[in-house]
Order: C-alpha cells, then sequence, then structure tokens
C-alpha cells in the first residue's frame, strides 16, 4: 500500500509540475515595429525567424537601427549614424507579441539583460502591455555598434481543455494502477496465511 501511494504521489506531482510550464517562444510569430515620429521601421510587420526582422531608418538623424527577434527576447543595434553619436530617436513599439506555442501566455514583465555602450537606457524606459513592448530612447545616447538586448517574461495561462483532460485520464491510471497493486499483494497476504 506503501509502495502505491509513493507511485500515485510521484505520478501527480509530475504531471502537475509539467502542466503551464511550456518553453514559450516568438519564433514563426508575426510582429508589428512602429516607431514615433517620421522614422520608418520596414517592414512594418515581419515574421520572427532567423536574423534581423526590422531596420528602423530617420532620414533627420541619420542612423540606422536593427531589431532581431529572438525566441524570448530583443537586441536593438546601431548599425549606422552620420553624428557618430545618436542622441535619442523617440520610442520603439513591438506590438503582436504573440507565444507560438503557449497561446494563453501573456507578457508579465521585461528586461534589460545585456547592454553594450548604450547610455542612459534602464529599465525604466521599458514599458508593456500583454502582446507589446514599447523602448523610449528619448533619453539615451547610442554610438555606431552599441546594443541592448531585452528580455521578455510569460505568464502562464490557464491550462488548456486537453491538458486538463490528460490530467485526468492520467490520475484515473495511477489509481488504478495503485488498486491492482493493492488488489495484487492482498492476494499474496491471503495465500500465505491459508498455507
Amino acid at each position: 500500500m506503501k509502495n502505491a501511494i509513493i507511485t500515485i504521489t510521484l505520478g501527480v506531482s509530475l504531471i502537475l509540475g509539467t502542466i503551464g510550464v511550456s518553453h514559450a517562444s516568438l519564433i514563426g510569430d508575426t510582429v508589428s515595429c512602429s516607431w514615433s515620429g517620421s522614422s520608418i521601421c520596414t517592414p512594418s510587420s515581419a515574421v520572427v525567424g532567423g536574423g534581423a526582422e526590422f531596420t528602423y531608418y530617420n532620414a533627420t538623424l541619420g542612423d540606422v537601427f536593427e531589431v532581431d527577434i529572438s525566441d524570448s527576447s530583443f537586441t536593438l543595434t546601431l548599425l549606422y549614424n552620420t553624428n557618430f553619436l545618436l542622441f535619442g530617436a523617440g520610442n520603439l513599439t513591438l506590438s503582436d507579441l504573440d507565444w507560438v506555442d503557449f497561446p494563453a501566455g501573456i507578457i508579465s514583465g521585461v528586461s534589460l539583460s545585456e547592454i553594450s555602450g548604450v547610455s542612459g537606457l534602464t529599465e525604466s524606459d521599458l514599458s508593456f502591455t500583454d502582446h507589446s513592448v514599447t523602448v523610449d530612447f528619448t533619453i539615451t545616447v547610442w554610438a555606431t555598434g552599441n546594443y541592448a538586448t531585452i528580455d521578455l517574461e510569460t505568464a502562464h495561462g490557464v491550462p488548456e481543455p486537453a491538458t486538463i483532460a490528460l490530467l485526468g485520464l492520467s490520475l484515473v491510471g495511477l489509481v488504478g494502477l495503485g488498486f491492482a497493486r493493492k488488489k495484487k499483494n492482498m492476494k499474496k497476504n491471503m495465500k500465505k496465511k491459508s498455507t
């Protein structure tokens, strides 16, 4: 009986531990890009995959940024600036950020994970909604080659009905195994007593 309880407990713990745990990924998602002011984000939307998804160009300032989105972060890199230093470039907004393999997931937080050479960019310059992130560049200073990587944190949504059904079937199976083992042990004990 003790072994059956241990088996059931371990099985339930394993199943419950996997519910809601998913490696959320943006790879394959179609994301939109926009910059405030007269700047242009090319293209305006793109499918997340290998390499940079967007290029930002500001004809007035002469700067060119690259936006490279990975499975759960994005990196902004200043590729070129005619004035050597870029002092603020408005706001960048990435929207329609949906986790391809985690439909119920939403953005629950953003953080600067890596920054190289950029002055004035802090986590207070980052804001987010459930499916978008905005970076405020207005008090930042960039030089050619500087970059910043922003990590996205996900919140676990409610398990899908299929996951709940799978959990229910697994629990029934584990309980059944426990009773079968108990019945087998009872038969063994009855045989021992009769001999």
